[in-house]
């Protein structure tokens, strides 16, 4: 979000120009993601404790409102917004289906408005984060951790921070 406070371009075009995440409007097509793929039904429940603990690791990822919202099912995750919720869908998921479920949504293309020098939207992949990193000299940046796809799944792409596990 560098670019909202940058002084040296105001002109620059945010509208068409910036790349943004979704935000929290992902939820209901990571939803619909999660019941085309057979992860989830629309019934089923999880339990939201507030916090969700990335497979694999010892980083949690905290309930963006905070608080706890306990047993919700799709339903109540996607009108309460529970981050928890989508974490665990999206990790479940995985990226590569994540990523091919969205495109046919418009997700990293262009919308096609009229006007010169749209850029395309956001559609992580695990190849968007090999380009990114493609020159760090450590190798492991550019690989897709289960964490990552905790960001896409409630649009935050990699802007969400990871808070360490006790004793972490």
């Amino acid at each position: 979000y560098a670019e909202l406070n940058n002084e040296t371009k105001p002109l620059f075009d945010r509208a068409i120009r910036g790349q943004y995440p979704s935000g929290s409007t992902i939820k209901p097509v990571m939803g619909m993601a999660a019941l085309a793929n057979g992860v989830i039904t629309p019934t089923a429940t999880r339990y939201c404790p507030g916090v969700y603990k990335v497979p694999g690791s010892r980083r949690i990822a905290r309930e963006g409102r905070g608080g706890v919202h306990g047993l919700v099912a799709m339903r109540d995750a996607i009108g309460e917004s529970c981050d928890v919720y989508f974490y665990a869908l999206g990790v479940a998921l995985g990226i590569d289906k994540i990523h091919d479920f969205l495109a046919p949504f418009g997700y990293g293309a262009k919308t096609g408005i009229d006007i010169a020098g749209e850029e395309a939207g956001l559609l992580p992949s695990r190849e968007q984060k090999r380009q990114k990193y493609r020159n760090s000299r450590d190798p492991s940046e550019g690989v897709w951790y289960p964490g990552d796809s905790v960001n896409v799944a409630v649009g935050q792409g990699g802007r969400l921070a990871l808070a360490s596990m006790p004793n972490d």
